[in-house]
């Protein structure tokens, strides 16, 4: 797949090709950056005329992971990413090559720019579902999505429930669905795994997750799922399950996805709803609480078929 990336533009046969500006415009490895010491890279960006006060892209565990490297993942990383980035903006969204998207993060950036290139590199459920279908089960495209429907799904039966939680709220956001998938997935994006779900991300040949990264680099609990890693092994016996993310190896325990419990009071604060108006959504003011929200699962890695 890396080289197919490389020498192609696109990591599968499936795959829009990137628009032509991700190829000729963007050079992540140029862009300057500030290294743990201090030091600029290269040095002589200390000379240049431009405000360095860079922010982030990710959430705070995220930007914790990158600190002292480049604002842009370069080499396979980043082909990787903008290569996926621009698939997806034309596949799922319609959008053509006429826009600017996606872009590059560069000291100096405005914050309109910078809010103009985060857009798009937000990944969440129905993103990670056409990434999975993309370039995991391409042929068979039989991925599947996880989640607790007594979070969010009280008020419709299980068929609509399974739409409104994956479909993708930016494509015809007037569309009363679409709005009402938009409050279903932000109700899902409150932790609410169970034992059962975990059994089955553990029993599946793929598993990416969505997770609360806040306790992840030792900070605190953010009671909201903004990260997707891959779970990689589970030891039931040991109590230790291994996901992957930045890079490297994280090991969990069950205490550790499960606890701590939220009350319907701080859903409903996380949410911005009155305990009432989450109620309607909610079969059971239990579920809430803990680490993992949602999974994507295959049994199938289709690729190379190809």
């Amino acid at each position: 797949m890396a080289l197919q990336l490389t020498w192609t533009g696109r990591a599968t046969h499936q795959l829009s090709f990137p628009c032509d500006y991700v190829l000729s415009d963007q050079f992540p490895g140029l862009v300057p950056y500030q290294g743990v010491s201090g030091v600029w890279r290269p040095k002589q960006a200390v000379d240049f005329d431009l405000n360095y006060s860079s922010t982030c892209g990710g959430n705070p565990a995220d930007c914790l992971a990158a600190y002292g490297n480049p604002l842009n993942p370069f080499g396979l990383a980043g082909m990787w990413i903008q290569s996926l980035i621009s698939g997806y903006l034309q596949d799922s969204l319609e959008q053509d090559c006429t826009n600017s998207l996606p872009g590059m993060f560069y000291p100096g950036e405005s914050p309109e720019e910078h809010a103009l290139v985060s857009a798009p590199q937000s990944q969440m459920d129905p993103e990670t579902m056409w990434m999975c279908n993309a370039v995991i089960d391409p042929v068979g495209k039989g991925c599947t999505q996880l989640f607790n429907p007594q979070a969010a799904c009280a008020s419709v039966d299980d068929d609509t429930c399974r739409d409104l939680a994956i479909r993708n709220p930016k494509i015809h956001p007037e569309d009363p669905m679409s709005q009402q998938a938009q409050v279903t997935q932000a109700i899902l994006n409150i932790p609410s795994f169970t034992e059962d779900m975990l059994y089955d991300a553990c029993a599946s040949e793929v598993a990416l997750l969505g997770i609360d990264a806040g306790s992840i680099n030792g900070g605190s609990p953010g009671g909201r799922c903004d990260h997707e890693v891959a779970l990689v092994a589970c030891d039931h016996d040991a109590d230790n399950y291994t996901i992957w993310t930045w890079g490297m190896r994280k090991y969990l325990t069950r205490a550790d996805i499960f606890e701590p419990r939220y009350s319907l009071q701080d859903a409903a604060q996380k949410l911005g709803l009155s305990e009432e108006g989450l109620a309607n959504y909610t079969s059971n003011a239990s579920v809430f609480g803990g680490m993992f929200c949602t999974a994507i699962l295959s049994d199938d890695i289709t690729f190379a078929t190809l």
